[in-house]
């Protein structure tokens, strides 16, 4: 059984969370069309597969608005709770959850299934039909190191912000609504971005599981359509990227990178795909220069270290494990699951000292990040 977690933030005042503003929207005024065409790839052109339309307010929607009487209120965090109050009531987040759901708001509505993406297009649609301002906020971390298979994995998702309400208490509060439970590790950046963005964001994402699919001419026109739908988005052009070097088009691969370094020069993804395919094209110099970018990169992420002690606790090399945990912390002292993990290699290691120190730190500073918040609800549908 799965229930989808529902995390309402109403933020009343300046809270220190470790977020800080990611840099507005980047442009990106021309790119090569060849990289999109399909003919560098395949020998031919793909089309670009059909834009999504994620925000159409379907007749029931409207109905269940009318019913649930969500616009009935001059007070917008009641005609917010009300259309929070009838999705739950109907048990839209009770068994609700399903991995392939990239819905529209009205196919996840229709179906009272979806995943988190599914769900923010439909309460995004929901809340700007009872007059709430509400918007797409991407949320960002740094990219988290998988030492199993080597690669950069961002950890990046869209929650949506509805501004400042005025509650019935006449509290005035910044409400965000956040259908993900998994939260990015490390420095999480956050900005508002534009329902295109958001639309190109979805087509990359259907394009990568078509690529883990084996189906790379669907994955291409997916990724196409996130191109043209907004040229600046670098998760597109990053995997376009991945898509090239595994059908062994090199020079492509290294020009799709360069895209998305063009839009953030400092674009951890990019550089390791560069320092790879370059070398594979004779420019050894510059990949080499990118791998050096990554290897610092690494050495001052506290969770490249974090990643590489649970690997080391899981294979039972202790010694290692309690290196690269002291250099987490070194880098990072306030993620308690640093102190947690010293505390379990500790004590295998027979340093009940510092597993005793190590295990009172971790639930201090549990109890810290559980009060970084000022309130939320986790709706289970009951």
């Amino acid at each position: 059984m799965r229930l989808l977690s529902v995390l309402i933030v109403c933020m009343t005042g300046l809270i220190s969370t470790g977020c800080t503003t990611l840099p507005s929207a980047p442009t990106l005024s021309q790119y090569p069309e060849n990289l999109i065409s399909g003919e560098l790839a395949f020998g031919y052109e793909i089309e670009a597969a059909q834009a999504l339309d994620l925000l159409t307010l379907s007749p029931e929607m409207n109905r269940f608005l009318d019913e649930s009487r969500s616009r009935d209120s001059n007070i917008s965090y009641v005609r917010f709770q009300r259309v929070m109050n009838g999705l739950t009531d109907r048990g839209y987040f009770r068994n609700s959850y399903t991995r392939d759901g990239t819905y529209s708001a009205a196919e996840t509505f229709a179906r009272a299934r979806g995943n988190r993406l599914g769900y923010t297009n439909m309460f995004i649609t929901l809340a700007r039909a009872v007059g709430l301002p509400a918007r797409y906020q991407l949320v960002e971390s740094d990219p988290k190191w998988d030492v199993s298979n080597g690669l950069l994995v961002r950890n990046n998702h869209i929650n949506l912000e509805l501004g400042e309400m005025k509650t019935v208490q006449g509290v005035r509060s910044k409400v965000i609504v956040d259908f993900n439970q998994a939260q990015p590790e490390g420095e999480v950046r956050s900005r508002i971005i534009s329902d295109e963005h958001a639309a190109s964001l979805f087509s990359a994402n259907i394009g990568v599981k078509q690529m883990v699919a084996g189906d790379m001419e669907a994955a291409f026109a997916h990724l196409r359509r996130a191109v043209e739908t907004y040229p600046a988005n670098r998760v597109a052009w990053n995997n376009l990227g991945v898509l090239y070097s595994r059908m062994q088009n090199f020079e492509a691969s290294a020009a799709a990178f360069e895209m998305a370094l063009e839009i953030e020069p400092n674009d951890k993804t990019a550089w390791t795909g560069l320092s790879v395919v370059l070398k594979s094209i004779g420019r050894a110099d510059e990949a080499e220069m990118y791998a050096s970018k990554i290897k610092r990169y690494q050495n001052g992420n506290p969770y490249f270290h974090y990643a590489i002690a649970t690997d080391a606790y899981r294979s039972q090399s202790y010694e290692e494990a309690m290196r690269a945990i002291k250099s987490a912390i070194s880098l990072k002292k306030s993620d308690a699951r640093f102190f947690t993990l010293q505390a379990n290699v500790a004590r295998v290691l027979g340093n009940d000292v510092l597993a005793d120190k190590s295990s009172r730190l971790a639930k201090r500073k549990y109890r810290s990040q559980a009060n970084s918040v000022t309130a939320s609800y986790y709706s289970d549908g009951s």
